[in-house]
């Protein structure tokens, strides 16, 4: 331990190393904020499709490629060759971040438009996105390209852990 018997020294001290910790911890906080773009969600360009036999059910998904500022995107499903659910996808660059936007429609509904739903991009490693709702925090989304080449997607109440919405599409053609 170093001792300073001049009074004034042991004040600049102090002062130079509050000043220096200031500055090292709001120079942190501003590194640590994640900064995505939309561009990290290149991989899910395409059109998937996956097939549940035993429901005799086809869910297919297309997210078209970029334009400029979101990606628009469809998912359906369909049994025995008539649809009766779809979802009008976005995925859109604004102030807040990546906003993930879901509009479902069902035919038992009469396809009448249900409560969208929006989540925020909190994470993206590699070919791996999470997004959080914003209405509800405890769900989260995630999609994922799998080792195979597929795309998987699902809805996870954070809470529990239990998926409630998934799907894993093969790449449309492969």
């Amino acid at each position: 331990m170093v001792y300073i018997k001049n009074k004034r020294s042991q004040w600049l001290i102090l002062g130079a190393l509050i000043f220096t910790f200031s500055f090292s911890f709001l120079g942190s906080t501003a590194d640590d904020e994640q900064s995505f773009q939309l561009s990290d969600l290149s991989w899910i360009s395409g059109d998937w499709v996956e097939e549940k036999t035993e429901y005799k059910r086809i869910i297919k998904i297309h997210w078209g490629a970029q334009m400029d500022d979101a990606y628009v995107g469809t998912w359906s499903t369909s049994k025995e060759g008539e649809m009766d659910a779809y979802e009008m996808l976005t995925m859109r660059q604004t102030d807040e971040g990546i906003i993930y936007r879901y509009e479902y429609f069902s035919r038992k509904d009469g396809f009448i438009e249900s409560q969208p739903s929006e989540f925020l991009l909190k994470e993206v490693k590699g070919h791996r996105a999470v997004f959080t709702s914003q209405a509800d925090p405890k769900w989260i989304l995630v999609m994922e390209i799998t080792e195979e080449g597929s795309l998987r997607g699902m809805q996870v109440n954070s809470e529990t852990g239990k998926t409630y919405i998934g799907y894993t599409a093969a790449k449309a053609g492969s």
